[in-house]
């Protein structure tokens, strides 16, 4: 006879139902709930050819997302039952499904996945309405807050739909020479807004409840030895869904001073978009803007 071997999360998910209810006719005295936490759905942009642009479900991988908080609130109490933090292992694909126990009731399930770069730290979920991304840089986040209501049953599954990235993209091409001496490129998204070592969000909508100023510096590449016609990429939140703010591009010398700049007034900027400026930088030409839509880019020439 051959023997049988179960995976050891199987395993362990079925002694959470049996420890949780012993019988149909015990249910009713069941403390906690098994309950199994799924993450799924990012979606993200694909491009089959130039002139169509469609959304895809990706995994946490191909989202570019490498932590997840997740936080479990009584509705009517919005105290904390559960939390956890995950990280994604160098060779998966998705982040592991959760399993827990839990008293009936009503939750919210109030989840981030953000890449966490160098400092590797989670998102820290204060509230069903606030949490906070802990590194200044602002790299792919997604966020959910779920209601769910855990009943007296055997046990229960909760998925979590991430959608769409609630960051925006400012993309900077010009096409013109770069002069010899330029050799660090700055771009400031809102730069008379506060600056922030971290940010606050709203996990239901991913919105701060102000602008703020985001500045990013990129030396010139070694290999080519110069910016032009490449794309230079500036992560930002936003405070609204659809917000117009100032662009502000420095060009530099090695030692800091401004030899170049010119300031993008009133650009429009969307979550899960990409605003593009392309277009010749060093001289008086207008940059010209494009939408395109859903998780897509907006094109801006100038």
């Amino acid at each position: 006879m051959k023997k049988k071997i179960f995976p050891i999360a199987a395993i362990s998910w079925l002694m959470l139902c049996i420890s949780a209810c012993q019988s149909s006719e015990s249910i009713s005295v069941c403390e906690k709930i098994p309950v199994e936490v799924n993450f799924s759905s990012f979606d993200i942009k694909v491009n089959p050819d130039d002139n169509q642009t469609n959304a895809t479900r990706a995994s946490a991988k191909t989202a570019k997302v490498n932590r997840l908080s997740l936080k479990i609130f009584d509705s009517e109490t919005e105290e904390i039952a559960l939390e956890k933090n995950l990280e994604l292992d160098s060779t998966a694909q998705d982040f592991e499904k959760v399993f827990l126990l839990i008293y009936p009731g009503d939750y919210y399930f109030v989840a981030v996945a953000h890449k966490s770069g160098s400092s590797n730290l989670p998102a820290e979920i204060t509230s069903p309405t606030e949490v906070t991304i802990p590194i200044k840089a602002i790299l792919p986040t997604y966020t959910s807050v779920q209601q769910a209501q855990i009943t007296e049953s055997a046990s229960s599954s909760v998925s979590i739909d991430f959608g769409y990235r609630v960051t925006s993209t400012f993309v900077l091409k010009y096409t013109d020479p770069t002069p010899d001496e330029v050799e660090v490129c700055e771009i400031i998204i809102n730069p008379l807004s506060p600056s922030f070592e971290s940010h606050i969000l709203d996990p239901s909508t991913g919105l701060l409840s102000e602008k703020e100023k985001v500045a990013v510096k990129y030396t010139k590449p070694i290999i080519d030895g110069t910016f032009t016609n490449i794309d230079i990429p500036v992560n930002t939140y936003l405070s609204m869904a659809e917000e117009t703010v100032d662009i502000q591009i420095n060009m530099k010398s090695a030692d800091g001073t401004i030899l170049a700049t010119r300031t993008l007034s009133s650009v429009t900027m969307k979550q899960h978009h990409t605003t593009r400026a392309t277009g010749r930088f060093f001289s008086d030409a207008a940059f010209t803007f494009a939408d395109e839509t859903a998780n897509q880019d907006i094109s801006v020439s100038f």
